[in-house]
């Protein structure tokens, strides 16, 4: 068993002559905050875009819908009144595509004359 922990003792003294403690300095703290800060710089700039593309997106998706409603707002014709006012109107829309085909055909009748 001693060898074992001989052996043991040897790799961990090993070990320390290969990756020494880094002697602490008064720029160590200040040197580790601007690595940290150096990574995070990507991650901001990310964010910012991400946030950006949001906003984009938002902006655009409101026009959509607000581009959407104006247009559907400007009336047709045949939807401004209801089915009985359309009835009871003075010339229902059937009888207009009736008197429509009559003309046509009045026309037609008159050209192989």
């Amino acid at each position: 068993m001693e060898t074992s922990e001989q052996g043991l003792e040897r790799l961990f003294q090993l070990y320390r002559e290969a990756c020494p403690d880094p002697e602490p300095s008064p720029a160590f703290i200040p040197g580790i905050w601007q690595k940290i800060e150096a990574r995070q710089t990507m991650v901001r700039t990310l964010q910012r875009w991400a946030q950006a593309f949001v906003a984009a997106s938002a902006v655009i998706s409101a026009l959509l819908v607000a581009q959407s409603l104006w247009t559907a707002r400007v009336e047709s014709p045949v939807y401004t009144t209801t089915y009985v006012d359309t009835l009871a109107g003075p010339e229902p829309l059937e009888a207009a595509v009736y008197a429509e085909l009559v003309n046509f055909n009045e026309v037609s009748v008159r050209d192989t004359r």
